[in-house]
């Protein structure tokens, strides 16, 4: 990312339901993964996950705000 001077980057939330890679256990590593990435480099300044559909976005939701301490936009 630093090289190329990106500062945002999406992430979208494949594999959940069309490969049965269970929702829950998705959301939670990807925002973990996310939210530990951040805090271990100063290049990024935006995450935006990218939901497919209204379960998951219910999915992310909790997941973004308990984490990030901050509002979830749809």
């Amino acid at each position: 990312m630093e090289q190329n001077g990106f500062r945002s980057v999406a992430f979208p939330s494949i594999s959940m339901g069309a490969y049965r890679f269970p929702m829950h256990a998705a959301c939670r590593i990807a925002v973990s993964e996310a939210h530990a990435f951040l805090g271990a480099n100063n290049v990024c300044r935006l995450v935006t996950f990218v939901c497919f559909d209204e379960e998951a976005r219910k999915s992310y939701e909790p997941m973004v705000s308990g984490l990030f301490g901050e509002p979830v936009t749809a």
